[in-house]
């Protein structure tokens, strides 16, 4: 009978686990989501509270403690700060991003380093 409590202890206890991590997830993804918007529509400046808000949420610090950093949420920023004219924050945003494993990321902000500025006609 105890290794029955112990087996839903452990399993409600994985659920609760599971869902918290996914609203962590769909939080960010929603924040990113209203970023890409306000990109869009031209505010820049809400873009970069999003993408704030995104890079402060408990999910994201805990990968930060984990040692995991969303480099997406670097690059996203560079974008942002690339089209407000702070191209030096913004090489270092590209910079760090740079890090990435994923070929795709770590090629756009290769590149995006090496040349500020130049990103969606911006001079």
């Amino acid at each position: 009978m105890n290794s029955l409590y112990v087996i839903r202890g452990v399993v409600a206890l994985l659920c609760i686990c599971l869902i918290v991590y996914g609203m962590g997830v769909r939080n960010c993804c929603l924040l990113t989501d209203r970023a890409k918007d306000d990109i869009l529509m031209g505010r820049y400046d809400k873009a970069l509270e999003s993408l704030d808000r995104a890079r402060n949420t408990t999910l994201n610090k805990l990968f930060n403690l984990l040692g995991k950093e969303d480099l997406r949420l670097e690059y996203n920023t560079g974008v942002v700060l690339t089209l407000l004219e702070k191209k030096a924050e913004a090489a270092a945003r590209f910079e760090k991003a740079s890090a990435s494993s994923d070929p795709v990321l770590k090629a756009r902000s290769t590149w995006s380093a090496a040349v500020p500025g130049e990103l969606f006609g911006v001079r």
